[in-house]
């Protein structure tokens, strides 16, 4: 498989002391890695691990999000502040943050399928 691989900003460039800023560049060589050994499986292979790929980081991320755009508002942060620094405008804060108040937290995800 022939991918272009899709530039993705340095972890460093905004925060260089940025907690957890570490950890997120290690998860970023593993998906890396993960794309590299991709590409000698078969398009089914490719697609499903991809899929389930997303899918878990989609719902692990998103829940992770809206629980830190709670916990900003509990300390008294603005709709644009948590905004801003969640990189989305403050109409999908409040939307996310209606939407968190009303539904439990997801199950944990499970594992991804492999190869």
């Amino acid at each position: 498989m022939n991918t272009t691989a899709v530039p993705v900003t340095d972890l460093t460039e905004h925060a260089p002391d940025r907690p957890g800023q570490a950890r997120a560049a290690l998860i970023r060589r593993q998906v890396d890695a993960l794309l590299t050994e991709l590409e000698h499986h078969d398009p089914h292979t490719q697609l499903t691990t991809l899929a389930d790929l997303r899918a878990t980081l989609d719902q692990t991320l998103t829940h992770t999000l809206v629980a830190a755009m709670a916990h900003a508002r509990q300390e008294g942060w603005g709709l644009r502040r948590i905004a801003t620094a969640s990189h989305c405008s403050h109409e999908q804060v409040r939307t996310l943050l209606a939407q968190h108040a009303h539904q439990p937290a997801p199950p944990p995800p499970t594992r991804l399928s492999g190869p």
